[in-house]
Order: structure tokens, then C-alpha cells, then sequence
């Protein structure tokens, strides 16, 4: 990655204690710390919540990247010839 001068990041909803882990991350450039109330299901156990904030937050961040680099659908398409994205690609003549 360094020879990309690309910058990383790592998220967690632990940055301490016996269940920290960042520890992982130390060759991030950030850690972001995404916090939940509670899941949504009757025990508050079940990570449903704080896996769609982690996506959210990956997606826009990618979704960012993307449009600051430049990043077209012809290149896109490249890394996504199958499936649903890859059908409507096709379709418009990619």
C-alpha cells in the first residue's frame, strides 16, 4: 500500500480494554470508533445495527474515494463483469 501512497483505515466498536481491537490496526491511518446503542434484537446481542453503521461508513468512504480519484464506470467494470452490477454495465454498453 505505501508504494500507492494509499491511506487505510480500520473500524471497531472496541478501542480498549481486555476486548481492544485496534491492535490490529497499527499500520492504519485511522481507526474509527463506530458505536452502536444497542441491536435491535430482544437480547441486544444480535449485530445487525452495528453491522449496517460499519457498511454505511465503508460504503461512503469508498463512494468518496472513488468520485476524489476519478474512478469511472469503465474501470468499474472491470473488477465487476458478473452478476447484477455486471449485467447493468453491459447494458449500457461497457
Amino acid at each position: 500500500m505505501e508504494d500507492r501512497n494509499a491511506k487505510t483505515a480500520a473500524g471497531t466498536d472496541h478501542t480498549g480494554g481486555s476486548r481492544g481491537y485496534t491492535a490490529g490496526c497499527t499500520g492504519c491511518n485511522q481507526v474509527l470508533k463506530i458505536k452502536i446503542k444497542k441491536e435491535p434484537d430482544k437480547w441486544g446481542i444480535i449485530s445487525s445495527a452495528s453491522t449496517l453503521a460499519f457498511i454505511s461508513v465503508f460504503d461512503a468512504m469508498a463512494f468518496l474515494a472513488m468520485e476524489e480519484n476519478g474512478y469511472t464506470k469503465e474501470e468499474f467494470y472491470l473488477i465487476h463483469t458478473g452478476g447484477g452490477v455486471g449485467e447493468i454495465l453491459r447494458k449500457e454498453g461497457l
